[in-house]
């Protein structure tokens, strides 16, 4: 008999981070989504640290903003942008997908022609009844545009500098709740330091993203093949571990040999049979 209670889709994401409607095939980082929003509530501001491939956007799509959408004492409105190549066009356009209903295209482009503040804008729409959780992924980004590199070579780069300030001016708002938090590759820290109040605030509410240990790593091998309704051959996460610590290993690297392993293991035809060795190889 055909095992129906196994998931159709596969339960991996592969080389790309997990989506917020993936949270419940997340596994391994409970410690520290718990850290990462212990900060931000105390602080109303987080920078997250982390090297490239450490599993940052993830934890935060899947990790903080399901949980923070779980707190039945208040209701919560994520904001996820990147900087991208116009930022402050990033952040009022993050702000149009979440109300859409409430913000036009001629009101995007009377903000960015403005010298309005993002709070002020949004007293003026009436959008003021929520705890506001703005989420600036890749803020390394702000640096790295070649638009940026070049406008970099004869100081600070004024569109940054805009950016920074609107941010900081978010975190200092009265009358909105307003949490912030930005992820960042650690070999881009540096750069912050030429941002006086951003450095501040840095100092105060930086949360260094750890490598998973072992037991972690088990945890987000094995969960999501549960959760998918299969079952794995003893020893399964233990080899696949073993075997990857001959390479340095990096979260999307293990989530793509996952993805493949499962692809295979669907391919046999016979969900009843557990996931296996023969499967990752």
């Amino acid at each position: 008999m055909i095992n129906t209670g196994v998931l159709q889709r596969n339960p991996f994401p592969g080389s790309r981070p997990f989506f917020s409607s993936e949270d419940q095939l997340f596994f391994g980082r409970d410690k520290a989504v718990a850290d990462v929003i212990d900060v931000l509530l105390n602080r109303r501001f987080v920078a997250m640290v982390g090297a490239s491939a450490s599993g940052k956007t993830s934890l935060i799509q899947s990790g903080v903003i399901p949980a923070l959408l779980a707190d039945m004492k208040r209701e919560w409105v994520p904001v996820y942008i990147r900087p991208g190549k116009r930022p402050m066009e990033s952040l009022i356009r993050g702000i149009q997908r979440v109300f859409s209903k409430n913000i036009s295209e001629s009101d995007v482009h009377s903000f960015l022609n403005s010298s309005q503040s993002i709070g002020d804008f949004l007293k003026e729409k009436g959008l003021t009844n929520y705890h506001y959780f703005f989420v600036v992924d890749q803020f390394e980004e702000l640096f790295t545009w070649p638009v940026a590199l070049k406008k970099r070579k004869s100081g600070k780069n004024p569109d940054a500098v805009h950016f920074i300030n609107h941010l900081m001016r978010l975190v200092g708002e009265k009358e909105i709740q307003i949490y912030l938090m930005l992820s960042i590759r650690g070999d881009f820290l540096d750069y912050c330091s030429n941002y006086r109040e951003l450095t501040e605030r840095l100092n105060k509410s930086k949360y260094l993203l750890p490598q998973m240990n072992r037991n972690d790593l088990k945890e987000a091998i094995l969960e999501p093949f549960h959760v998918a309704g299969a079952s794995v051959e003893s020893g399964f996460e233990e080899y696949l571990l073993n075997d990857m610590e001959e390479v340095e290993l990096a979260l999307p690297m293990l989530q793509h040999a996952l993805k493949k392993t499962w692809n295979h293991w669907k391919s046999r035809g016979n969900t009843n049979m557990s996931v296996s060795l023969e499967d990752y190889q």
